[in-house]
């Protein structure tokens, strides 16, 4: 199974419907709107939300959530609803929209190679746009962070790996590494990752197929690189979730892993762990790192 076929089942689990959006082209506290911004000759576009305290005195985090692949990223956010986080906890939320592939929205976490069958840059995309945003917004450079789901958990290691000096840590619900990027991540400084996945995931499955590593390859991976080979477990206490986490020797938990027991290809927000829904795990976690590790 390749990579083309391994997306192309992926949209049979995705849905397209509208939200309501303002379309502006103005950044206005306390609302989501609709942008977009022309790169590599591409209208790309999409949603933002700004926190009803910010004023640009303050640099505040930047955090991007990618859909998965045949997303709407209307809909995508309308049931993976990171704004009342970013109200509370202060920070920027973007849901970029992906480019057409086959006529379905993807993201592009590939290189540029023969074995890609899509050309589009979105590394650069998100390049772009998170220095469109910081000349219009006040941005903490230092607190940039990426998660997504499936294809955009795909899109959101890679990012990780190739634009390691942009973003400070990475999360994926429902996600793996491409191969490719598990063998071509080349990341100079430790990052920290959080992993939420089933193991009856059977669209990326939890044991890796053709192409798409197995979540163990990927959590030792990032184990590695962040030298955290201290591991503590715990579990929910109806045991339908299992939590790892892996620790430096100063007592940081640089990797978080949420095994979730018959678990399937979903960002289900009704499963919790200890009161938190999967988005609140992953803003939680994010918020102990930037760029220059734990914030002390």
């Amino acid at each position: 199974m390749n990579k083309k076929i391994i997306l192309v089942i992926i949209i049979l689990f995705s849905q397209c419907v509208k939200e309501n959006s303002s379309d502006t082209n103005e950044f206005i506290n306390g609302t989501t709107s609709r942008h977009s911004i022309v790169h590599d000759g591409l209208n790309r576009e999409y949603l933002i939300y700004i926190p009803n305290n910010y004023n640009q005195s303050e640099e505040l985090p930047l955090l991007f959530n990618f859909h998965g692949f045949g997303g709407s990223v209307s809909y995508y956010m309308s049931y993976v609803d990171m704004r009342p986080l970013a109200e509370s906890n202060n920070f920027i939320l973007v849901y970029p929209q992906g480019s057409l592939l086959g006529g379905y929205p993807h993201w592009n976490a590939g290189l540029d190679n023969n074995e890609n069958k899509s050309s589009v840059d979105d590394y650069g995309f998100v390049e772009e746009l998170i220095n469109y945003i910081s000349s219009n917004l006040s941005v903490n450079q230092n607190r940039i962070y990426s998660c997504g789901f499936s294809n955009g958990s795909f899109f959101s290691y890679s990012l990780g790996c190739y634009l390691e000096n942009k973003i400070a840590a990475v999360g994926s619900v429902g996600g793996t590494m491409l191969t490719e990027t598990y063998n071509n991540c080349d990341i100079n400084s430790p990052k920290p990752m959080i992993n939420i996945h089933g193991d009856s995931d059977f669209i990326v499955p939890y044991d890796g197929t053709f192409g798409l590593q197995s979540i163990n390859d990927v959590i030792d991976y990032w184990v590695t690189l962040n030298n955290s080979q201290n591991l503590s477990t715990n579990e929910s206490y109806d045991k339908t979730i299992k939590k790892y986490q892996y620790s430096d020797n100063n007592g940081s938990v640089y990797v978080e892993h949420y095994k979730i027991i018959n678990g399937g290809h979903t960002w289900n927000e009704n499963v919790n762990f200890e009161g938190k829904n999967k988005s609140k795990l992953i803003w939680d976690f994010f918020s102990k790192f930037d760029l220059n590790g734990p914030i002390n």
